[in-house]
């Protein structure tokens, strides 16, 4: 699923939430750190759209579908720790978005796969 509408080659949510996972601090819970690798999985169902242009019924649809994720795959997330994925979120976003408006294209050394998502993923759900 591209970003940006698809404007930005090797942006992607994939890559985006791996750079979420990893702007995390070492501390980070299991749970901060699946909930990294999960937070935008909403997108599949209803689309990748930048902050400014979010409706009200789609945060409100995206925030329904995130709690099912939760409850799911990291029940014992605590609100401490969504507010950290949020605000490693933000800032890889706005990279995200400062690399989009400078038009720089993403180097092969910057893109990670979704292998790693997969070994990842697995890893902190068997811990």
């Amino acid at each position: 699923l591209n970003r940006f509408g698809g404007q930005v080659d090797g942006c992607n949510v994939l890559r985006h939430s791996l750079r979420v996972y990893g702007a995390l601090p070492s501390v980070s819970s299991n749970a901060a750190r699946v909930w990294a690798l999960l937070h935008d999985a909403h997108e599949v169902i209803t689309g990748d759209l930048v902050r400014p242009y979010k409706s009200v019924r789609l945060t409100v649809a995206q925030g329904e579908i995130d709690a099912v994720l939760r409850a799911r795959f990291c029940p014992s997330i605590t609100g401490d720790d969504i507010e950290m994925v949020r605000v490693a979120d933000v800032a890889v976003g706005d990279a995200e978005l400062r690399r989009w408006e400078n038009q720089t294209l993403v180097t092969p050394q910057q893109i990670e796969s979704i292998e790693e998502w997969c070994r990842l993923f697995r890893k902190l759900r068997a811990s």
